[in-house]
């Protein structure tokens, strides 16, 4: 069994042993079983990526780099040279060591120093000085109903909960255009594409 897989089970496990209350409907227990199987996640995997990122803080000597003059670019070769000592895959993986998504998720060494890193391109990053994250302000306005397009039911847009699908039933549903003013968007190409610069391949939402 991988390693990564251990820390999941063992947030799965304790998770389903929350005790809660009874008086919670079965959707608002569900939910909160997940939030704190998040919560479990997140923090097991943050305890594992301080030891790897003072590793490569150390080895790269960035202690004495001045951030506040310059952002200190690195690659997913170094990051995977670095930390190959390690035997847990959270602590080599350079996806998970690179995914700061929240102030709260950065590893310690980031937080002391008041840093927080950003992809520039495929296998590349910077790590910067600053306050690197936004709140998300209240949004107090009136909601607006929007009525879909489609004169039928998509039966695609009710099959998983990715971030993909939902733009794409936006498209679909021409919230998109509609928001914009522009009926004359086109849906970009759903793939990958490496090595390529603006002037040789120009995709359009």
């Amino acid at each position: 069994m991988a390693p990564i897989f251990l820390p999941i089970f063992t947030a799965i496990f304790l998770s389903t042993k929350l005790q809660l209350p009874e008086v919670l409907t079965a959707k608002a227990r569900q939910e909160a079983r997940y939030l704190n199987w998040l919560f479990l996640i997140t923090t097991i995997f943050y305890k594992m990526s301080n030891e790897a990122w003072n590793l490569i803080f150390n080895t790269l000597d960035l202690k004495n780099h001045n951030f506040a003059l310059s952002a200190y670019y690195i690659n997913s070769k170094q990051i995977k040279e670095i930390t190959k000592v390690f035997t847990d895959t959270s602590d080599r993986e350079v996806r998970i060591l690179c995914k700061q998504d929240t102030r709260e998720t950065r590893p310690q060494i980031f937080k002391d120093n008041n840093l927080f890193i950003l992809p520039i391109k495929n296998g590349s990053y910077a790590i910067l000085q600053g306050e690197g994250y936004v709140d998300i302000p209240e949004i107090d306005t009136k909601t607006n109903v929007y009525n879909s397009k489609l004169d039928f039911v998509l039966e695609t847009s009710k099959i998983g909960n990715s971030e993909m699908q939902h733009l794409d039933f936006a498209y679909a549903s021409s919230i998109i255009r509609t928001f914009c003013c522009d009926n004359s968007l086109a849906k970009k190409i759903l793939a990958k594409f490496n090595g390529l610069t603006d002037d040789k391949f120009i995709l359009h939402l």
